[in-house]
């Protein structure tokens, strides 16, 4: 079950998602890719508050999934040259 929560004084939305163990994971790698070069998150974050000004996101809308996006953001971050990011 997912549960979306949007805090009003912030703007910030969140999505709370339960027994989803794969989530987690995703999350994870997310986290540590962050970790690896601080660009990569820069990058994410600018790209989906892009993406969701223009209202092209959402997967729940047939656009493409937030993690979609960050997905295509790794690969293209790895596939640079030099690269910024590694395969984990």
């Amino acid at each position: 079950p997912l549960i979306r929560y949007n805090d009003a004084e912030t703007g910030l939305e969140v999505d709370f998602l339960v027994n989803n163990p794969l989530g987690i994971i995703n999350s994870d790698l997310i986290f540590k890719y962050s970790q690896v070069d601080q660009r990569f998150h820069i990058m994410n974050v600018y790209l989906k508050h892009w993406a969701k000004h223009f209202k092209i996101i959402g997967a729940s809308n047939q656009f493409l999934s937030s993690y979609a996006l960050t997905l295509m953001i790794i690969a293209y971050l790895q596939s640079t040259k030099p690269f910024v990011l590694p395969c984990l």
